[in-house]
């Protein structure tokens, strides 16, 4: 019985220790002796353990947690760490106790140690507690020699309190070693206690995490501190830290948790950046890895942050929420990181907007996270929160933006006013904000209201990335030229009144001085191809061509040279844009735009060659093909639509081999034309977007209201005559569609092909038993056909209404009887559709099955850690408006075949390029429209295009050929009033370099008798002739 008992209580003497419960000891220790009289070591040496185990707590009782975290956020420096900086403190000691505190302990233990007895080992627990009471008083050598004493075998220090104690050892050997300067040997020991923690087995209580957390906390800073070379140690120490602490409470230790997350966030990325990067164990290399790490030491970070930090008082900062904003923004610029964790880093700067006020360095990081996330919208609203925090703009400023007059248009067709741009007001607004200098180049304090919004003051280079950002997104992506003018004429103003001052002292002049005035100059050549009033336009185009003009003046880069020439190409002035075109593609051979510039200034007709033009184009097309390879090698396909990096280049690349395709019909004919469309369709593969997934296309930001939507009633109702709704899901459901599918291999084999082939464009067909092989195409069901009514279509519901009279014996007229057998041949297994030039396309669309929409949309490379199912579904603008241009491309790839088979002739093989283009876009592209109109012009049915045209201004309102082609139908018609109504609002808005336009207006002219007018306007179509490339600029990216 007593023999039990024994057992029992050593259990909860071992269970008490590990739990640090020394209040229960000396109950404990009586009860043992009482059962155990002869476990007199054991007794003695727990009895001074929990003696000084108590001594300790005691004195670091009065410095609680909450004070030391007080004193840390008021200094705005921790008091207990580094920086890893210019001021590298060591961390220190938890207060030490007076050595008469413990000489008792010491000599009861001492008097254990010299027992004469067999429990060698409990010996030998003994001097490591003593070592400790050396420890607690700061006699770090005696602590040091005691464990040197140490003798006893791995095995006895695996499980129990036993480890506890060997862990011990090791942490003050460890920390004595470093305090007495042996920086080497301390970080050696300092390593050894990572394999000891991964060796000792069963569960690990609070006083083995206690040890635990205080050993590598200090291994953690002394890595940081003097081991930057090994990388691979010190990432381990600090993964050690977190794995020992990451089954704590949240309040557990939380300053030295968060000084050693901050810390290891900050390494994650340094090491990675510098490449020095290496992974867990049994983890593959590789970025995946590290975006996996990092988020999840982010996610650590702000859990400990947030619950540390408080809302800063008037009149003060909160540092450490600043260092976590701005470790966030550094982390972003590392990878291409999937939309789920961009996401995620965007909800998390808005929490931190909790824990600070009015901070412009939170909303600067968080309008960079939203431009990179693709979501305009919500970027827009940042910028413009960052401009009122920094003082260039006010509400009465952005009031009075809206009262100018409505002299531009907006990518959507709407009229917005052109602000007023007043020099002098926007420099005093800069002045007043307190960051220019006086002439002994001292900062003036700033005396309005906008200087004093925030304590925290950013740095005149932040505000200028804001602002060159917030540019590129408004001429890019929004297509605002009005409000990029005005933040144009802001940043420019910040550019010569705070950074050009300090030209002796600051390095970055050249640079931002570049930028500033090349964005000026794009900004103004976006506005002067969306005003009406035609005597700005000449204003805004010069003042495009000076600022750009500026900008090399400072320094000549590709990017400037790139602006220079497509600005000297919207202003016909040809031969210098070609000069500036050919010097942007010696500094930079790899920008396909500029090619693809280069061609179109070639093929104008004022040059005189397009043959010239057309080699030119070939020569681009071989000096891209290993870009577009490369691509494909990285497998981009993989990556999300929304941050995919080479879509911008690939959908260039498309747009240069479709004008390779329309010289190919100017020098040679339709037919080798058609033969060429081929390697387009191959190469949209690379840019498609998958056919399963939910195209958001009606609006940017998808707020619910509905732009641009098709009329389905009324005077502009659709071509097609309305049938029962009864049938026609049965109907459009079996009607195959000719979307054909290939893999994304079979368009990488292409590529090769045809670098390989080029100049030379006409393939051979392959061939089996002599005879060519067809395409086949299999029946795939279109989801918008299966949800709209037939009537909406451009071909269905005549086509149903025929197929019914058909069946239900009634006779068919000679018209009808050819449109359906044309439009049956279009799936026939006869020779038929051998001979349709479009049949290889077929096959190269394959790609749009072969995606997995899933995959491709909601799994960027690397994968997102935080990523759930709405989050991952949930698209971005940039990712919309992708799937748009992505769709209108294809769109228009099959509207230029229906044109080639219009310029030779076949109508009917026209109509079914231009039903092609239906399946994939018919509710937001004018142009496909506009050439069923142009069909239906030249079949002589006015009135049906007439009513084609209309709804092409349905979907497009402000689209030049569709206003074009109707006031041609009307001038046909005899309808020269509204002809000319129309021609008149064209050639004064954004037709103004219509030659076509000119020309009808001409004509009207003269048709009324007004001769000098005609005149004026035909030799004005004649002068835009000569500049008029085979493709409009448009095509082309406005800024870079």
């Amino acid at each position: 019985m007593t023999a039990s008992k024994v057992v029992q209580i050593s259990k909860e003497i071992e269970d008490a220790r590990c739990k640090g419960n020394w209040k229960l000891i000396p109950e404990l220790v009586r009860r043992y002796k009482k059962h155990n009289p002869k476990g007199e070591i054991l007794a003695q040496t727990i009895s001074a353990e929990a003696s000084l185990s108590e001594l300790s707590f005691n004195a670091r009782r009065d410095i609680t947690q909450q004070q030391r975290q007080r004193q840390q956020y008021q200094n705005g420096v921790r008091h207990d760490t580094y920086n890893n900086g210019d001021n590298n403190e060591t961390p220190l000691l938890s207060p030490r106790l007076d050595a008469k505190q413990v000489k008792s302990l010491q000599l009861q233990l001492k008097s254990v140690i010299q027992m004469n007895d067999d429990a060698t080992h409990e010996k030998e627990f003994a001097k490591i507690i003593l070592a400790r009471s050396f420890y607690e008083c700061g006699e770090f050598n005696k602590a040091l020699d005691m464990i040197q004493q140490l003798s006893f075998s791995k095995q006895d220090v695996i499980s129990g309190y036993r480890s506890v104690l060997f862990l011990q050892a090791q942490v003050i050997k460890a920390i004595s070693l470093e305090l007495n300067g042996d920086i080497p040997l301390a970080l050696e020991c300092y390593k050894s206690i990572i394999s000891i923690i991964k060796d000792i087995t069963g569960a690990k209580d609070r006083v083995f995490t206690d040890w635990a957390e205080e050993g590598l906390y200090r291994a953690s800073l002394l890595a940081l501190k003097n081991d930057t070379d090994d990388a691979a140690s010190t990432l381990e120490i600090l993964r050690a830290y977190q794995r020992a602490t990451a089954s704590q409470p949240t309040i557990w230790r939380l300053e030295k948790r968060l000084t050693i997350t901050r810390q290891s966030l900050k390494y994650l990325a340094d090491t990675y950046h510098q490449g020095t990067y290496f992974c867990p164990e049994k983890e593959s290399s590789g970025q995946a890895v590290f975006m996996i790490e990092a988020m999840r030491l982010r996610s650590i970070y702000e859990t400990l942050l947030h619950a540390s930090a408080s809302f800063p008082r008037a009149d003060q900062v909160n540092p450490v929420v600043l260092d976590y904003v701005d470790q966030v923004g550094d982390l972003i610029d590392l990878v291409p990181w999937p939309i789920a964790d961009l996401r995620a880093f965007a909800e998390s700067l808005g929490r931190a907007t909790q824990k600070a006020f009015n901070s412009p360095r939170i909303m600067r990081q968080q309008f960079r996270t939203q431009i990179k996330l693709g979501e305009f919208k919500e970027a827009h609203y940042a910028f413009r929160s960052y401009l009122y925090l920094v003082g260039l703009t006010s509400q009465a400023r952005d009031e009075s933006r809206f009262h100018g007059e409505a002299l531009a248009t907006d990518n959507e067709g709407n009229n917005i006013p052109v602000p007023l741009i007043k020099t002098e007001e926007i420099r005093q607004m800069i002045k007043d904000r307190g960051a220019t200098m006086d002439e002994q180049g001292h900062v003036q304090n700033g005396k309005s209201i906008a200087s004093k919004r925030s304590v925290e003051k950013e740095t005149t280079e932040d505000v200028l990335n804001v602002l060159l950002s917030a540019i590129k997104m408004l001429c890019e992506d929004l297509e605002r030229g009005a409000e990029a003018v005005e933040m144009a004429e802001i940043a420019k103003n910040v550019f010569e009144m705070e950074l050009k001052p300090k030209q002796e002292v600051s390095s970055c002049i050249t640079l931002f001085g570049t930028r500033v005035y090349r964005a000026a100059g794009t900004a103004y050549g976006l506005l002067a191809t969306q005003t009406m009033d035609p005597t700005m336009r000449p204003e805004y185009h010069e003042k495009a061509l000076h600022y750009l003009e500026e900008s090399l003046k400072i320094n000549e880069s590709w990017e400037t040279y790139y602006q220079l020439a497509l600005q000297r190409g919207e202003t016909r002035d040809i031969g210098q844009a070609i000069q500036a075109t050919s010097k942007a593609l010696q500094l930079n051979p790899r920008h396909i735009p500029s090619w693809h510039l280069l061609v179109l200034l070639c093929t104008c007709p004022m040059q005189g060659d397009m043959q010239q033009a057309f080699k030119t184009c070939e020569t681009a097309l071989e000096k891209v093909q290993d870009i577009i390879v490369d691509y494909h090698e990285n497998e981009l396909n993989n990556i999300e639509l929304g941050t995919r990096p080479g879509f911008d280049d690939l959908s260039q690349y498309v747009s240069l081999e479709t004008t390779h395709s329309m010289l190919l019909n100017i020098i040679k004919g339709p037919a080798d034309a058609l033969e060429s469309q081929k390697d387009v369709f191959a190469s949209y593969n690379l840019i498609a977007v998958p056919d399963d997934a939910e195209l958001q296309l009606d609006g940017l930001y998808n707020e619910g209201h509905e732009r641009n939507r098709m009329v389905i009633s009324g005077s502009l109702g659709n071509l097609s005559e309305a049938v029962p709704s009864s049938g026609a899901e049965t109907e459009s459901s079996s009607k195959p569609s000719t979307n054909g599918h290939s893999t994304p291999s079979d368009s990488y084999h292409s590529l090769r092909e045809k670098k390989s082939i080029r100049p030379h464009v006409n393939g051979t067909s392959t061939t089996r038993n002599g005879k060519a092989e067809s395409v086949q195409t299999e029946p795939i069901p279109s989801s918008h056909h299966r949800r709209l009514h037939p009537s909406l279509h451009l071909f269905r519901g005549r086509s149903l209404r025929k197929h019914k009279q058909n069946k239900g014996g009634h006779s068919s007229t000679s018209e009808d009887s050819t449109s359906r057998e044309s439009k049956d041949s279009l799936f026939s297994s006869n020779g038929a559709r051998a001979s349709y030039p479009m049949q290889a396309s077929v096959s190269s669309l394959q790609s749009l099955r072969s995606f997995n929409s899933t995959r491709s949309l909601n799994h960027g490379g690397g994968g997102s850690t935080l990523s759930s199912a709405s989050a991952s579904t949930q698209l971005t603008a940039r990712c919309r408006l992708r799937q748009k241009r992505s769709t209108r491309i294809l769109c228009n790839l099959w509207v230029l075949s229906a044109s080639f088979f219009l310029s030779i002739g076949r109508v009917d093989e026209a109509l079914k390029s231009v039903e092609e283009g239906e399946n994939v876009d018919w509710t937001s592209n004018a142009r496909l429209w506009c050439m069923l109109g142009k069909i239906r012009l030249a079949q002589n049915r006015l009135d049906w295009a007439i009513t084609a045209f209309q709804k092409g201004l349905v979907c497009e309102s402000n689209d030049i050929e569709c206003r074009v082609g109707l006031a041609k139908a009307f001038e046909e018609q005899g309808t020269l009033e509204v002809a000319e109504g129309i021609l008149e609002l064209v050639t004064r808005g954004n037709g103004w370099n219509c030659a076509e336009a000119w020309f009808y207006l001409g004509e009207v002219y003269r048709k009324t008798e007004r001769i000098e007018r005609a005149k004026d306007c035909l030799l004005y179509a004649l002068e835009l002739e000569k500049t008029q490339p085979i493709q409009p600029f448009s095509v082309l990216p406005r800024i870079v």
